[in-house]
């Protein structure tokens, strides 16, 4: 009896300690006009949290959201001393990096928890605040494994903005320190302002650079490469030669992200916000869910040992008059002691603030779209576990050696632009004589795989002809299927792929596609009409037709009347009777006139 009355007196003690959180909590959040994926994320991940009940029900978040320009410090300021005001636990954002920074500092004076989730480039954070976010550091030894195992030897860093110099110093410090074992030759490009990528790629395809490593925003990377990856339509890209491959923060497989992504379109409506479903969700959107419902979890560990309470401060005149939040850096020491599970992963962070034991996913682009190929964690020695890279590389290897010093028989057909004669006042031979876009890939490829051509012109005009006595294919096709000797033929020339073409010789992927398109409309069925008749024309001219044909009609019965040809004697066998009648009254006239009109003619007609 007496230790059922213990545990009893313990569970209410216990119930009472998790209970004492106050019945509302107030967080605020800060976005830009342009981040409604973020900001509808954030809307759910406070909607989720306030319906599962093994977090802080029956507390509720009721969250503050305000919309600020990107690179307005003085309006994002304002709006957090307001938000600071109403009683809020936590500023959620804002996203721009030149922001974020103004409403650190103020956070930090006010002791007020600041959770950032994008790109930080001082690369310290202050007391109060965290970064789900990635290090730098981190970011830069995760592309420095995958370079190691792509066995890369130079390449090319290309990054968009002057912020973004923080990256790229930060890299080449560790792919140049002198612990490195291996050095690498690095080029870096800055992209134009009026992002015009052409001009760089060109620089780099004048170095003979293969090897590029891409730091732009999700919104120009498909502009960068068709002259944050995974967050793309990437279909364009799928069929190409390229090796592409992108790191990502997302568990694709996780439970929650697949319901997240499942039920946002019934958010979206919810809400009243027109955000469509993404094909995949952004880092910063993944990464503001993942920090409101880890919020949830600490404020509740932290309440344990301390009530959390927030009275509002709407009687200050001004920010400077807040009085620090004396619980604001236990919360924020408790976040940084909680880990949880998000879409992310595992969120866990060091004492700085910033994000550990971070896993990336490797992800390859083929034809089957983003695949998932490796691993790579900063908790353990192996970094990078991936497969299929090395394989790939030994296959191009395999392919260069095999190639190199072979010598191939080119037959082709002058076709105005892809193969010409060279227009020059002295006599050329060989290779020589002919130029065009054909002669330029084909010399190119000579020259990055090592092997020799002739160009040979054949006898029978191109290649579509079928030898019906021989049963043999003449021209190129003939040229390609029956090679004499040990002479090996490649085919080039601008062919149309036909299914009984593809069926005889193998055919380049299309690499180059000009645009060019018909657009045709079946014709659908439509709805009968039973006044279908009358649209050839409009009313207009219906009516001036009916009118026209009234008018003729009352003038030939004018006329009718007029002439004396029209009066006759009914009874031509009377003779004596002095009787006569005249067939054009109103209605024989309008007769006529319908008769002559629909070209079937009368019985009555003019003497």
């Amino acid at each position: 009896m007496f230790t059922l009355r213990c545990l009893l007196i313990f569970y209410l003690n216990s119930f009472q300690v998790i209970q004492s959180l106050p019945g509302i909590i107030r967080i605020g959040a800060l976005f830009t006009s342009d981040e409604e994926e973020e900001l509808l994320a954030f809307k759910i991940a406070v909607e989720r949290v306030n319906n599962d009940l093994m977090l802080i029900s029956p507390t509720k978040l009721i969250e503050e959201i305000e919309i600020v320009e990107p690179y307005d410090t003085f309006q994002a300021g304002i709006k957090t001393c307001l938000m600071v005001k109403s009683g809020i636990s936590a500023v959620f954002g804002p996203l721009n990096e030149i922001a974020s920074l103004h409403v650190r500092s103020m956070c930090d004076s006010m002791e007020m928890p600041h959770i950032e989730v994008g790109w930080n480039i001082e690369q310290q954070i202050q007391r109060h605040s965290m970064n789900f976010y990635p290090h730098p550091k981190m970011l830069v030894k995760a592309f420095k494994d995958l370079i190691k195992q792509m066995e890369w030897e130079s390449f090319a860093l290309m990054y968009e903005e002057n912020i973004e110099i923080v990256f790229a110093t930060e890299f080449v410090r560790e792919m140049t320190s002198s612990e490195s074992q291996q050095k690498w030759k690095i080029h870096l490009y800055k992209f134009d302002d009026e992002a015009n990528y052409r001009n760089d790629f060109r620089d780099v395809l004048r170095r003979k650079e293969r090897n590029i490593l891409l730091h732009v925003k999700t919104e120009n990377l498909y502009r960068a490469l068709k002259q944050d990856f995974h967050t793309i339509d990437y279909e364009d890209f799928m069929y190409c030669n390229a090796t592409i491959v992108c790191y990502t923060m997302l568990h694709r497989t996780s439970p929650e992200l697949v319901t997240l992504l499942h039920s946002w379109n019934f958010h979206a409506s919810n809400f009243e916000m027109d955000v469509e479903t993404p094909i995949n969700l952004k880092t910063s959107t993944a990464l503001i869910y993942d920090a409101v419902k880890h919020f949830a979890k600490s404020i509740k560990a932290a309440d344990i040992s301390t009530p959390i309470s927030r009275v509002p401060s709407n009687g200050q005149k001004s920010c400077d008059d807040i009085n620090p939040w004396k619980q604001g850096t236990t919360v924020i020491n408790q976040m940084r002691a909680t880990e949880s599970s998000g879409i992310t992963g595992l969120v866990r962070f060091n004492l700085a603030g910033y994000r550990s034991m971070l896993s990336l996913h490797l992800e390859k682009l083929d034809e089957r779209g983003l695949v998932d190929i490796g691993k790579w964690t900063d908790f353990n020695d192996t970094g990078l576990i991936a497969r299929g890279l090395s394989k790939d590389l030994t296959e191009i290897k395999d392919i260069h050696n095999k190639l190199k010093g072979k010598h191939f028989i080119v037959s082709t057909f002058p076709v105005d632009p892809y193969t010409m004669l060279v227009q020059s006042i002295k006599p050329l031979t060989g290779n020589d004589v002919y130029e065009g876009f054909c002669m330029d890939i084909i010399q190119e490829l000579s020259k990055f795989l090592g092997f020799t051509y002739t160009i040979k012109i054949p006898n029978v005009k191109k290649s579509l002809k079928l030898n019906v006595k021989t049963g043999k294919w003449e021209g190129i096709l003939g040229d390609v299927m029956y090679a004499e000797g040990d002479n090996e033929v490649l085919g080039i020339v601008d062919l149309t792929v036909t299914k009984e073409r593809e069926e005889l010789v193998d055919f380049s992927h299309p690499f180059l596609n000009t645009g060019i398109g018909i657009l045709f409309k079946k014709p659908g069925k439509s709805e009968a009409k039973v006044y279908a008749f009358l649209d050839p024309f409009s009313a207009p001219v219906w009516l001036c037709t009916v009118f026209s044909a009234i008018l003729f009609s009352f003038f030939k019965h004018i006329i009718g009347r007029v002439s004396p040809y029209e009066w006759t004697n009914p009874n031509p066998c009377r003779q004596d009777e002095d009787i006569v009648e005249n067939s054009y009254n109103l209605r024989n006239s309008a007769w006529f006139v319908v008769g002559t009109l629909m070209q079937q003619g009368s019985d009555i007609a003019p003497k």
